[in-house]
């Protein structure tokens, strides 16, 4: 290795500042569609995909094992960058079977969404807190029914619609199933993608730093 020990230390200062940021940013990532997801907790039976929770965890333990990065490598401590490889070392596992489980396998989440509104949407007129979280929820998403516009009651003369799904006199075209999955996927989305472009960079951040201080002679680190 051609950099000094200083410039290294000063490399790894930087990537462990990095992972703060995408940190943070991962948390606001998880916590963002829970917040606005459970303001519909009750039509929705309380059903959101369970990755975000999992992403906030992440998010959180990347930021703190980042600084304790930050600090191991200023003081230049080795049981401190230990602890910072070991909760990093979990979190790269995390980032990288989230990823795969959002590639590969089968989201529950749009099959619950559609039992859930498609039950509740017929007891609008019926339940008081359902039909505030539905207005809400078509204002929001600017969607109308379960399906479409058509979940509400209909007579030959009028369709009754609820003003909250109607852009003027014309009813929203999407239905808040199809608002809801496509709200959700699109975070579901930058996740994978972020996680496995970072679960790289950390990866390859984890092996250095294991090789770095294997090279501790006392206090500093040795010239490569």
């Amino acid at each position: 290795m051609l950099l000094s020990s200083e410039s290294w230390t000063r490399v790894f200062i930087l990537c462990n500042c990095s992972f703060v940021v995408f940190g943070v940013v991962l948390l606001a990532l998880g916590i963002q569609p829970q917040i606005t997801l459970n303001q519909f907790r009750t039509i929705l039976h309380s059903a959101k995909p369970e990755i975000f929770l999992v992403v906030s965890i992440s998010g959180g333990l990347c930021v703190l094992g980042s600084c304790v990065g930050i600090y191991g490598h200023l003081k230049k401590h080795k049981m401190i960058i230990y602890f910072n490889i070991f909760v990093l070392f979990i979190v790269t596992c995390m980032w990288i079977g989230m990823a795969s489980t959002v590639a590969l396998t089968e989201d529950r989440f749009p099959t619950l969404v559609n039992s859930s509104l498609t039950s509740t949407v017929k007891q609008y007129e019926k339940r008081v807190d359902y039909q505030i979280e539905f207005d809400h929820l078509q204002t929001t998403f600017h969607c109308c029914g379960a399906s479409s516009y058509k979940d509400y009651p209909f007579n030959p003369r009028i369709l009754q619609v609820p003003s909250s799904c109607r852009y003027g006199k014309f009813a929203y075209p999407k239905g808040c199933v199809s608002a809801i999955i496509e709200y959700t996927q699109t975070y579901l989305n930058i996740i994978m993608y972020l996680c496995f472009t970072f679960g790289i960079i950390q990866a390859v951040y984890l092996i250095l730093s294991f090789l770095r201080i294997r090279k501790f002679d006392g206090d500093n680190f040795l010239s490569a």
